[in-house]
């Protein structure tokens, strides 16, 4: 039966005639629809990949139109979507009836491949006429029309028209329209957004009905990377407010609510497929383009975070490259609002534990902190005391299993933006961070005190600080304040009356031109004198106390001083009163006689000698030894500062020093290069060595340097052949009491061992020997081979036990020279212009050329500083002591032929450029010429002459004729 004369009646004008000829028609199509015998991939189980491809109804629609339906159907759907732009009376009515029963009966064609025909059928060219532009226009929107108003599956397509037309015209009845599947008639409302969320997901692969009143398609769509434009369709309606209707609906769900259900429960639950959670985090970057700033932490959901975190932990993770362009994206609407950056750090620390950056291994968090205002971070920093104080609250507040670990992160935190040079700075919140870790790191809170000056006492006192807790308090708070040593405020710059003497730049000043470590006293002192509502962690004694008043007379008095070491003093004293309130504070001996020191540095008078607690001691316990200089006993103790565990005594040492180095004397210099002479670090008789390096000339040293590697190591060999071998060896050493002990269990006569050595008398003795060899003789020949094996194994672990030792005192001593090599550096930047840099220049060289392999990092340092040091042409010594400059040089040029693989020009040459030019300067240069004559003529005439030829070309090549 033919189709055609059914079409003629769909355009009548009479309703009974035009609805008859769409039920026939409708009819004798699904009628060769099922006639129609239907391709393998009909129900969208291609039979290989290739064959998915080719069919997939998103990439061609009429393609596979063409395959999956009868030609009657085909020339149907032509025919209908082009007779929607007809111009006669009722046309339009009746081929828009026929084709929406049409679509609701036919399952095969999908919403995509009929809006394709219907644009396609609707298409404007250039020259369309007013009236014949209308009907086009109308066309496509009886075309969506007859889309909406079909009863059948729902596509993301059909859903992305719906919500366009109920933008465009939202006072219809759409509750008839869209019912069963929308009840309210509103596709955004509360209600509506789980079957938004299964109709964009494409849950079914069976079809049905996934929720009530709800069908989805039979078949699965080739997965896509990119989200259907029905996304954005959706996510417009709440971002774009300039169209009459485009908050018709929407006023019951808003974006954050579409985002949790619709992504945050949908796509990006962890069980999902790695193909949502891409989709997940491309919504979440194409909402976040379009969220209202207010909006845009709310997006930040427990599970996007994790997930987040996951992937951009590393680039070989699946969803890497998309998680990091989500990165780029936040950090764009960051800026764009910073206002919110504060509450996006609030979300990200508090859906990961405080940890997101660590475990991302990235900076967002730190990054967004940077591009804060003062306002916004001083929020932060009270966040962050609140998440302590708060600790015993509620458990689901932070990922931490208990509040200690609770209350370290908080105070990680808090040292750690203190830290961060990449914050905007202030001394509200740096004060309000140093006065958490001050408090607790010193004091146990009895009650708050609404009167305090401190902001935190004026808060209820928390409970369960425990000890750990306080310990890390003051461990971060040393941290902060050797961080903020370092730091230089601009602001103090304007703060210098005009005309006034201009005092040294010192760091670790605040905006009001007071020191944080001051106002870290000062707090501490004030919450001393308050004991009715903090007492002191430390049990107090009144040794304590005396010393603090001794000290800070003393700062009083330090104003006679030049500024430099006026300022160097402050700290080192200052520094000291901090450290005398740590419960494991020692030094009270050495707080004092730095106290007397500096008073008779003010006085210009000697010290009493300092006692021998520390490497690099300057005196011996000899009461007829000269009682050292003032500067040198502050010196001692900074170097005895370098042994130090704790970063911020070491900190403190190097700023004190950089101070006071320009004071120092001739004694001073000794004591500091005796701490890079080459010495045994296990020998225990440390000091002696010293006395006895200091006492030899820095040439001598030098010269010796590439002889005593041979020499030590043949030393080392020897007393490896020899160790342990003579009687007089046996009865020097002192026994081990593990090894004894392990001896005496393997013998198992521990008794007799014990009875030994507590013997009082010889006799005993004779008989405990006596009776050792009774039981020995007792054993029979296995009994004594396995007692050999034992003896031996705990023998062989006792020595490898003992060169572990020796190895790991070697490694602290080069770790400790290398810091000195520091002290150097700056020692000579600030003296290059004295006698006292040329001193430097041996020692230095020595540890450049002649370290061993272990010491390669310290190598490279003293490289290092006589590459920059000396390199400065305008570094002209005034007094110039031309015996010294003379001899250091000749030495030089000896060492350089002594030395084998060492960069002659890292290491010779620029100490040996600075002393020609002062040798210049100072007019000897008879004395020149006479050196470099007789190093060339040595070159010249000795086929094996070891004069380094880089030391000539250099001479030649910057030397001025």
């Amino acid at each position: 039966m033919s189709t055609l004369p059914l079409y003629w009646k769909l355009s009548s004008s009479a309703t009974d005639e035009r609805l008859g000829a769409s039920v026939d028609l409708v009819s004798s199509l699904e009628q060769f629809q099922l006639d129609h015998a239907p391709e393998p991939y009909l129900n969208g189980a291609a039979t290989d990949e290739s064959t998915a491809e080719e069919v997939d109804p998103s990439s061609k629609p009429k393609s596979f139109i063409e395959s999956i339906t009868s030609e009657d159907v085909r020339y149907a759907l032509k025919r209908l979507t082009r007779g929607l732009a007809s111009p006669k009376e009722s046309s339009r009515l009746g081929f828009a009836v026929a084709l929406t029963e049409l679509l609701s009966r036919l399952s095969v064609v999908t919403a995509n491949q009929v809006i394709t025909l219907v644009v396609d059928a609707s298409e404007i060219s250039g020259n369309v006429k007013g009236q014949q532009l209308r009907d086009l226009l109308f066309a496509r929107l009886f075309g969506l029309n007859c889309l909406v108003q079909e009863k059948g599956e729902w596509f993301p397509e059909k859903l992305a028209a719906v919500a366009k037309m109920q933008r465009w015209f939202p006072s219809l009845n759409w509750g008839d329209l869209v019912s069963p599947t929308f009840k309210d008639g509103q596709v955004l409302s509360s209600s509506s957004l789980v079957k938004v969320s299964a109709i964009l997901r494409e849950t079914s692969s069976e079809g049905g009905d996934d929720e009530e009143g709800l069908k989805l398609p039979k078949h699965h769509r080739i997965w896509r990377p990119e989200l259907h434009f029905a996304w954005d369709a959706l996510i417009s309606r709440y971002s774009d407010s300039s169209h009459p209707g485009a908050n018709v609906g929407a006023q019951r769900s808003n974006i954050r609510e579409f985002f949790r259900v619709v992504v945050d429960e949908s796509l990006l639950q962890p069980n999902s497929t790695p193909e949502r959670k891409f989709w997940g985090i491309s919504a979440f970057r194409l909402i976040l383009s379009k969220a209202a700033p207010e909006d845009i932490p709310q997006l930040l959901t427990q599970n996007f975070t994790k997930l987040w975190m996951h992937q951009l932990s590393g680039r070989d993770r699946a969803l890497s490259k998309v998680a990091r362009d989500a990165v780029n994206d936040l950090k764009v609407a960051v800026e764009k609002h910073p206002e919110v950056g504060i509450k996006v750090v609030f979300a990200l620390l508090g859906n990961s534990g405080g940890q997101f950056d660590r475990l991302s291994h990235t900076k967002i968090v730190e990054n967004i902190l940077g591009k804060a205002d003062e306002a916004g971070v001083k929020s932060y920093v009270d966040y962050l005391i609140d998440t302590a104080y708060s600790a015993e609250g509620d458990p689901t507040l932070l990922d931490a299993s208990t509040s200690a670990g609770r209350r370290k992160w908080a105070i990680d935190q808090l040292s750690g933006i203190v830290r961060s040079g990449d914050i905007p700075r202030s001394d509200g919140w740096i004060s309000a961070a140093l006065h958490f870790l001050l408090v607790h790191g010193f004091f146990l809170v009895k009650k708050k005190n609404k009167d305090s000056d401190i902001e935190l006492m004026r808060r209820a006192a928390p409970t369960g600080f425990s000890d750990e807790v306080h310990a890390a308090c003051r461990q971060q708070l040393y941290s902060c304040l050797a961080f903020l040593l370092r730091y230089h405020s601009p602001k103090t710059a304007s703060m210098h009356p005009e005309g006034a003497i201009e005092p040294p730049k010192v760091n670790g000043i605040a905006n009001d031109g007071e020191s944080w470590l001051a106002k870290t006293i000062r707090a501490i002192q004030a919450l001393e004198k308050d004991a009715r509502h903090a007492s002191l962690l430390r049990e107090e004694t009144d040794e304590d106390e005396d010393i603090r008043k001794a000290a800070r007379k003393a700062l009083k008095r330090l104003s006679k001083l030049e500024p430099r070491l006026r300022s160097g003093l402050e700290l080192l004293l200052q520094s000291y009163i901090l450290r005398s309130y740590d419960p494991g504070f020692d030094a009270v001996e050495l707080f004092r006689e730095l106290t007397e020191t500096s008073i008779n540095l003010i006085d210009m008078g000697p010290t009493p000698p300092l006692k021998p607690k520390r490497k690099g001691k300057v005196v011996d316990e000899d009461e007829d030894e000269e009682p050292p200089e003032p500067i040198d006993v502050v010196l001692d103790s900074l170097i005895g500062n370098l042994e130090s565990d704790s970063a911020y005594e070491r900190e403190v040492a190097n700023v004190v020093f950089d101070l006071i180095c320009q004071d120092f004397r001739d004694s001073s210099v000794e004591l500091l290069l005796t701490q890079i002479a080459r010495r045994d670090p296990t020998s225990e008789d440390v000091d002696e060595m010293e006395d006895e390096e200091s006492n030899g000339s820095d040439a001598e040293s030098v010269e010796a340097a590439p002889e005593d590697d041979d020499s030590e190591s043949g030393d080392s060999d020897d007393s490896d052949d020899v160790e342990g071998s003579g009687p007089e060896t046996d009865q020097d050493e002192e026994v081990d009491p593990e090894l004894r002990k392990r001896i005496a269990e393997a013998l198992q006569m521990e008794d007799i061992l014990e009875g030994s050595s507590n013997s009082d008398s010889q006799e005993e003795d004779s008989d405990d020997d006596n009776s050792d060899e009774s039981d020995i003789e007792m054993m029979d020949d296995e009994q004594m081979m396995a007692l050999d094996d034992k003896l031996a194994e705990i023998f062989r672990s006792s020595r490898a036990a003992s060169k572990k030792s020796k190895d790991g005192a070697q490694r602290q001593a080069t770790l400790f020279k290398t810091r000195v090599v520091d002290f150097i550096e700056t020692f000579v930047k600030r003296n290059a212009r004295t006698n006292y840099a040329i001193k430097t220049v041996m020692p230095l060289v020595s540890l450049a050329a002649a370290s061993s392999r272990d010491e390669d990092h310290m190598s490279k340092k003293a490289t290092k500083v006589l590459k920059t040091a000396f390199s400065k042409t305008d570094d002209l010594i005034d007094n110039l002591d031309v015996s010294l400059a003379s001899e250091t040089l000749r030495t030089l040029h000896q060492t350089a032929k002594k030395v084998h693989g060492v960069d002659i020009a890292s290491v010779f040459n620029p100490p040996t450029r600075y002393l020609v030019r002062n040798l210049a300067r100072a007019g000897e240069s008879d004395v020149i010429q006479e050196e470099y004559v007789a190093l060339l003529n040595d070159y010249i005439k000795h086929k094996q002459s070891k004069v380094p030829v880089q030391t000539l070309e250099d001479f030649i090549r910057t030397t001025p004729a």
